[in-house]
Formats: structure tokens, C-alpha cells, sequence
């Protein structure tokens, strides 16, 4: 049987959107569909080819500057692949990928957008107005969806919806490391009780609140151990925070920690402060890792976890700390509930199968479809 071909870009494949790459093509029965992946930028990498799961994957290796204005080579870059492949329709991450995409006479695109705020400059609107007969707009949540969707007024509705991240739950519980050589490879206590949160150390991830209420939480609480995984440039500021809260002693900044999820069964529980999360991959990798979890509800943090895990407002130090203690006081019975919790969520909403179940019923498939037979 022929396969169907399907065009999927994407800007680059740096964290966390290589895995984002994995995820889409996960949504293909392979033996009917063949998929060539684009990235726009980064160097050609062996090893990236392996990972995705794609057919065909083509590294544009473009730089930043190249990326702006009209792009006209890259158009007719994109068009000639088009011209040697039947492509049925497009997968786009992020707008200039949609814009490259949708140059392509004929052909639908499913534009993923992975953070709220997309359509605020009135070109990009004026764009998608134009190209509306053949594209759909997706957001990684619903959050996200509905950012778009007040930005478009006049975008129908049903063209605008949300597919979730999502995650292969059995593969990547395979490829954690047991907790105590993950302790010992990350130079962790083997015997503390630790919080853990993974991502940039920059505003957007609020850590100055994490740390307040870390700083209130030893106040009354002779043990626990707060460690920081990752980078960026409020190191120096945050250091210097801890020192004055006092709490120095009890806060471990790791650095950065190449394919960090892997070490979550290091640690008891996982913490999420952010300003505005879009989604939270990290959350996922935390629940399939079945740690208790406690985030901020604005954005997709709260969507994430549901009634699987604990959230607070933004900013709330106060009610952030009386979770850290409740998370640190949970019994036996309450964890196996709450693990309970994680796992029938994952499996009936972030799972690779769901995924794939919910974007081949989305309402803009059919159209998608029909304009691949014009």
C-alpha cells in the first residue's frame, strides 16, 4: 500500500522540542503514513534523526537573522521539497513555520502554538484571516486555545482547538534512573527528604517565590532539602536570596542536567512556580515519575494536573509552604491515592494513544483531508 505523506516543521529541535517532534509523529500509523520532518534551525545531527521517529528528516540549519522578514528562499526551498512529495497536509510549530508552510499552494496546515500571546501583532491576525480555508490553529492547552481564540474573534471557532503534549508513559518510566544511583550520579543526600524543580532559573519560573516559601517551610520543619535543576542568568541573584533567607545550607543549585527527567526518582516531590505556564511537559515527566506535585493553577500548570496534585495562585509564598509540608507529611495511603490519581490522568489524557485518538477526530481534519483530494 502507498502511504500518505505528511509535511511537519518545526523552528528547531533544542529542549524541550525535540520531544515535541517525537510527539507528532507519534500521531501516524506508520504503515500509512510517511513523514518528512523539517527543522528550520540547528546543525544536522545523527542522532536527532534517530530519536523522532520521522521517515525524512532535513536539518534548513538557518540562523536566527535568516529566520525574520519574508523568507523567500526558504519559500522556495520548502516549495521544491513539496514539488517531489505528494505531501496531504502540514504540521507547524510556531508562526514561522505556519507562514512557510502555508506559502505552499494547496496545502492545509495545522499550526501548534505552545504559548499564549501568538496573535497580539495585528499582521500575524491579518495573516491567518487570509490563510483561514487552509489552516487550523492547535493549542498545547487549553489555556492556550483560548488566548487564541479571544486574539481571532472572526477565526472559526472549531478550526481552533487544543491537543495536548503528551508522552510514551511506559517508555520513559523505563528510562528513569532508580533512585539511589540517581542520587548518587547527581551528588544528592542519600538519605533527605528533597523538593526538585527543573527549568531555567529566569522570571517566567518565579523561582524567588519557591525559595520564600521554602524559607518559611524551614521555619517550622527541621528537615527537607530544596534542589534547583537547571540554568540561567538569576544564579548569582537567587544564590544571594537563599543566603538572606537563611536557607542556604538547605538549597542545592545543581546546574543544568542534560536529559534531567531521567533522574526524577531521585527525589519525593516536585515543584512548579511559574508565572504563566503554557503547559508543563516537566509536570507530565513528574507524574509518570509519581511524584507528589504541587503548581501554580494560572495557565496550563493547573490544567495539567487536575485533581491529580496540589496548586496555589502566583506569588502566594504562604500557601506554597503549607504545601511543601503537606507534601512532606503524606502518608503511605494518601501517596498510593494520589499516585492512583496520576496514572488515570496521564492514561486519559496524555498518552501517546490519546493524542493520536484525539488529533484524527479533530473538526479541521475533514477539511484537511478534502483539500488533499482537490
Amino acid at each position: 500500500m502507498t502511504r500518505r505523506e505528511v509535511l511537519h516543521v518545526c523552528h528547531n529541535y533544542y529542549p524541550p522540542f525535540l520531544d515535541v517532534a517525537r510527539q507528532y509523529n507519534a500521531l501516524f500509523p506508520r504503515d500509512e503514513w510517511r513523514i518528512t520532518t523539517i527543522f528550520l534551525s540547528g546543525v544536522a545531527n545523527d542522532a536527532i534523526i534517530h530519536s523522532i521517529g520521522g521517515d525524512e528528516v532535513i536539518f534548513f540549519e538557518q540562523s536566527s537573522q535568516s529566520l525574520h522578514g519574508l523568507k523567500l528562499k526558504l519559500i522556495a526551498r520548502l516549495r521544491d521539497i513539496a514539488a517531489q512529495r505528494n505531501f496531504t497536509f502540514a504540521i507547524a510549530h510556531r508562526f514561522k513555520a505556519l507562514y512557510l508552510c502555508t506559502q505552499i499552494a494547496g496545502l492545509f496546515t495545522f499550526g501548534v502554538h505552545h504559548r499564549p500571546g501568538g496573535y497580539r501583532r495585528w499582521g500575524r491576525r491579518w495573516y491567518v484571516y487570509w490563510k483561514k480555508s487552509q489552516l487550523a490553529l492547535l493549542g498545547v492547552s487549553n489555556f492556550v486555545r483560548d488566548d487564541m481564540r479571544a486574539d481571532l474573534p472572526s477565526f472559526p471557532t472549531q478550526k481552533i482547538e487544543t491537543l495536548y503534549n503528551h508522552i510514551d508513559i511506559e517508555a520513559l518510566r523505563h528510562g528513569f534512573i532508580e533512585r539511589a544511583e540517581a542520587r548518587k550520579k547527581l551528588q544528592l543526600p542519600s538519605d533527605e527528604y528533597l523538593f526538585v524543580t527543573i527549568g531555567r532559573l529566569h522570571p517566567d519560573k518565579d523561582p524567588h517565590t519557591l525559595l520564600r516559601a521554602f524559607a518559611k517551610y524551614c521555619a517550622s520543619a527541621p528537615e527537607g532539602m530544596l534542589v534547583l535543576i537547571g540554568k540561567g542568568r538569576l544564579e548569582t541573584e537567587l544564590r544571594s536570596l537563599a543566603a538572606s533567607l537563611d536557607i542556604a545550607g538547605r538549597v542545592i543549585f545543581t546546574g543544568p542536567v542534560v536529559d534531567a527527567w531521567q533522574y526524577l526518582r531521585a527525589f519525593d516531590s516536585f515543584i512548579l512556580s511559574s508565572d504563566h505556564e503554557p503547559f508543563g511537559m516537566v509536570l507530565l515527566e513528574a507524574m509518570a515519575a509519581q511524584l507528589p506535585i504541587a503548581t501554580t493553577r494560572n495557565g496550563g500548570g493547573g490544567e495539567v494536573i487536575g485533581e491529580a496534585g496540589f496548586d496555589f495562585d502566583v506569588g502566594d509564598s504562604d500557601t506554597l509552604a503549607a504545601l511543601l509540608a503537606r507534601l512532606r507529611t503524606l502518608d503511605s495511603a494518601a501517596l498510593a491515592e494520589l499516585r492512583q490519581r496520576m496514572d488515570e490522568r496521564l492514561y486519559r489524557l496524555f498518552s501517546d494513544a490519546k493524542a493520536r485518538d484525539a488529533f484524527w477526530k479533530l473538526p479541521a481534519m475533514r477539511d484537511a483531508l478534502q483539500l488533499s483530494q482537490r
